[in-house]
């Protein structure tokens, strides 16, 4: 079965995810060996820790989006008629959509910023590049977002 490029970028995050966790988990383990066992730690890992669980959180917000399993606050649907719940569903997804792409850019011209200021973040690595996740991880919300509000058009007109 040939795979699309969907399939190919959905595995490379589910396993963008596993290792931003796995190098969590072990760096944190290190660490706590170290300090405890040898009154010493490696100087960058507690940087790279909180990094790590930042990535962890937006690839996990990105894996939530693509299952629809992400948090939903809902306190209209049960007002309107079922048969017009897709008018409120295609809105709530187009907003949020919107939303996303807003903080994909906000945080595009974050990452511009830093880049300019050249300010390393842990072990040679640059801020910008610990922040790239962002841009990244909310433009891929808002296209899942956006995706799924013409899905709901479209089962709709047929």
């Amino acid at each position: 079965m040939k795979k699309s490029i969907f399939d190919i970028l959905d595995r490379a995050e589910d396993v963008l995810l596993i290792a931003a966790f796995s190098g969590m988990a072990v760096l944190s383990f290190i660490q706590i060996i170290l300090r405890n066992g040898f009154d010493s730690s490696i100087i960058w890992a507690d940087v790279a820790v909180r990094i790590l669980v930042l990535w962890v959180t937006v690839l996990g917000a990105m894996v939530a989006t693509r299952r629809a399993e992400h948090i939903k606050i809902d306190i209209f649907s049960r007002f309107i008629l079922l048969k017009y719940n897709y008018i409120l569903t295609t809105i709530y997804l187009l907003g949020s959509s919107i939303v996303a792409a807003l903080v994909a850019w906000y945080c595009y011209e974050m990452v511009v910023f830093e880049k300019a200021s050249a300010t390393i973040a842990f072990a040679s690595v640059p801020v910008w590049v610990c922040q790239l996740i962002l841009p990244i991880g909310f433009m891929v919300i808002s296209f899942r977002f956006f995706v799924r509000s013409w899905q709901a058009v479209r089962e709709r007109q047929s």
